[in-house]
């Protein structure tokens, strides 16, 4: 998708002005899938993503489980590539961007563009579920459709101030925004050869509808939940540091990301073995301390308490210090 952006009929489509400076739609969304790809990495997050989907996919079938995890993990890193793809909104480009290319027309939607890019995300993968899922596993390719209706959600909901959940495709996605949309992108349809025909993506609407209602998905909500907030908060991150860095014209790419480097873990750790003599202490006799449970309340009762914890700590990351920590 973002080889599509890239090309030259989408240079005046501007995603961000600031005074005279304009950002291409290109420029930013390349940004964003940048600063996502970064977000990841810097938080180790790339097994906590796999278990997640692997979670999801518990109730699959074996033959299924391969296509439907790369499935899956396409839409989680697709959704920064999609999430303002909808600012080719003719008026999104008049009204919001200034830009005298276009002209303001009459639309069901106005210049929203987040609706347009969670319809477009979905367009892209709906064909890829028919073609990679067998069709003799009805039941799963209704629990992935399912799943790619869940994630436009978090392209449609990246600016909102709260990420509710419709279940009515219908509702989202209805007649008349089916017909503005395709009358909007017509001067740029073939560019997107994902895009189904009107009369089809009617017939998709009564699909989901029926889907959405009346579906028991075969998979662990609890894993799709948390990888959804994953992927919404790693986005609306992506997009504010893709933004200021263009609003702040940054030459180079952020590199902190709220974790602590090598020399602020020493400091710290220096800081807590020396500066209180109860600290000290607890280092110093570490490998024969001896946990005590007082009952009676007393500040220096509290300590030991504190002691006993801090022992607790030390010796757990001290057994554990290659593997991952919940802070």
């Amino acid at each position: 998708m973002l080889e599509i952006l890239k090309r030259d009929r989408f240079r005046q489509y501007y995603a961000h002005i600031e005074g005279e400076r304009r950002e291409t739609l290109y420029n930013h969304t390349a940004l964003v899938v940048k600063y996502f790809e970064k977000l990841v990495k810097a938080h180790n997050l790339q097994e906590a993503i796999e278990n997640l989907i692997s979670g999801i996919l518990m109730n699959f079938s074996e033959s299924e489980k391969r296509f439907s995890k790369e499935l899956i993990t396409s839409f989680f890193y697709a959704v920064p590539v999609f999430h303002d793809i909808g600012k080719i909104n003719p008026n999104f480009q008049a009204i919001k961007m200034g830009n005298n290319r276009f002209k303001e027309v009459k639309l069901s939607f106005g210049s929203d563009h987040s609706k347009i890019g969670a319809f477009l995300f979905m367009q892209k993968f709906l064909k890829e579920i028919d073609n990679k899922v067998s069709k003799n596993t009805v039941e799963e390719k209704k629990s992935l459709y399912f799943i790619l209706f869940s994630f436009s959600f978090v392209i449609l909901k990246h600016h909102s101030p709260v990420f509710e959940y419709k279940n009515n495709y219908k509702e989202v996605f209805d007649d008349n925004f089916i017909k503005d949309f395709l009358e909007s992108v017509k001067d740029i349809k073939e560019e997107f050869p994902f895009l189904l025909e009107e009369k089809v993506q009617k017939k998709v609407a009564i699909l989901f509808n029926d889907i959405l209602k009346n579906h028991s998905p075969k998979f662990d909500p609890f894993s799709l939940f948390a990888l959804l907030k994953l992927n919404y908060s790693l986005l609306t991150a992506a997009d504010y540091y893709a933004t200021t860095h263009f609003m702040q014209n940054w030459r180079e790419l952020e590199e902190d990301f709220g974790t602590l480097g090598n020399k602020l873990k020493y400091k710290i750790i220096k800081s807590i073995k020396e500066t209180k003599s109860y600290n000290k202490k607890i280092y110093e006799a570490l490998n024969d301390y001896k946990f005590i449970f007082p009952e009676k309340r007393s500040n220096e009762n509290l300590n030991i308490l504190r002691q006993n914890l801090a022992v607790e700590v030390v010796k757990n990351i001290r057994r554990y210090y290659n593997r991952n920590l919940f802070y």
